[in-house]
């Protein structure tokens, strides 16, 4: 082999070949804003990937907690729609 031969496989058996690749997220936090009754609301929560929706929260848009009448009103429809969310390039802020 001649020397420029050698030299150049070296350098290639120094190289890695990549065989694939992956982000994996986690957890992603939710948002959502919504009008009830003619009131607005916000509400948060995170999915957990593999176990789900948890730690929702709820709160009018003077940024108070909800009573528990409300929130038990709200909650089983503010859930679903966690549920149900799309999450996709078009819902994830980078």
């Amino acid at each position: 082999m001649e020397r420029h031969d050698i030299e150049l496989k070296q350098r290639e058996d120094s190289i890695i070949n990549v065989s694939s690749e992956e982000a994996y997220c986690m957890n992603f936090h939710l948002n959502l804003k919504f009008d009830y009754k003619g009131k607005q609301y916000e509400a948060t929560a995170y999915y957990q990937n593999g176990y789900g929706i948890d730690d929702i929260d709820i709160w009018d848009n003077e940024f108070e907690m909800l009573d528990e009448n409300m929130h038990d009103e709200l909650y089983p429809q503010v859930r679903g729609y966690f549920e149900d969310m799309d999450i996709s390039e078009k819902t994830i802020t980078w």
